[in-house]
């Protein structure tokens, strides 16, 4: 005879430590993927800062092309373009207005006001010699002998000349520090120093804050574009556009050389 034994099935629930375990394991789930989100929508804010910055230059290029020069820059953050005439002023705020534009914090969202990008014009005045109109790019001038009433008096052929006369002056005289110019990117191009390495100065600059303040600077304008933060100095010299953003650095420089300027007006 075969006897059978019946089994008894004990039931038992969770013990603490594994329950610790559980909610251990599913809360750096969720940081995790708290992170992903988090690095998501950085990326999100920073492409939209730097599409805005593309956008900002493209509106200085167009006014260019309408009104034979580039705009002023903003000195007071409101959001119009100074009246260069007579005046040193090569660096401040975006004129937003003044290009048709609406300030870009709200789009950009990374810096406060309408100062998270600073802008620099290129403005020798006697630029390749006398004689000639120099190239303040940001003054209407007559430089190509039309009379006043003329159809081709201050128009487009006279701004296209200011340009060939920035690009002969320095090609003739060099980099010259009392304009905007840009350094080195530490790498190609050689070492970032605004004394010993001036690389070129540019028709405009356009330096864009990043999303922190990686310097400890006090801004979030990095290195030396610190410099150009609203109520800085009269710093001329930026980092170049190609420098590579890195533990400390993660502005993006936007900037147009003559010749780049030159082609987007024919």
């Amino acid at each position: 005879m075969i006897s059978t034994a019946s089994a008894r099935t004990t039931n038992r629930g969770f013990s603490t430590l594994e329950i610790a375990l559980v909610l251990l394991v599913v809360g750096l789930l969720l940081a995790g993927s708290l992170g992903v989100l988090r690095t998501g929508a950085s990326a999100v804010r920073i492409g939209a800062a730097e599409a805005f910055q593309d956008d900002v230059a493209s509106q200085l290029i167009e006014f260019a092309r309408g009104n034979h020069r580039l705009p002023c820059p903003d000195s007071n953050a409101d959001g119009f373009e100074d009246d260069c005439s007579g005046t040193a002023l090569r660096t401040g705020g975006v004129p937003y207005y003044t290009l048709g534009m609406e300030p870009g914090s709200s789009i950009a969202n990374i810096s406060a006001g309408i100062e998270n990008i600073r802008y620099g014009v290129y403005r020798h005045s006697t630029a390749g010699g006398t004689g000639n109109g120099g190239a303040d790019l940001a003054v209407l001038v007559e430089r190509t002998g039309d009379a006043a009433g003329d159809s081709g008096y201050r128009d487009r052929e006279d701004f296209r000349q200011a340009l060939r006369n920035a690009g002969d002056e320095v090609i003739a005289n060099g980099v010259n520090d009392s304009e905007v110019y840009v350094t080195g990117d530490g790498q190609t191009s050689g070492t970032e120093d605004c004394q010993a390495n001036q690389v070129a100065n540019m028709a405009f600059v356009l330096i864009g804050s990043g999303a922190a303040d990686l310097d400890d600077s006090g801004t979030r304008f990095d290195g030396l574009n610190h410099a150009w933060r609203p109520g800085g100095s009269t710093a001329l010299c930026a980092s170049s556009p190609n420098k590579r953003k890195n533990a400390t650095y993660d502005d993006r420089v936007l900037a147009y050389n003559f010749d780049a300027l030159l082609g987007e007006l024919n």
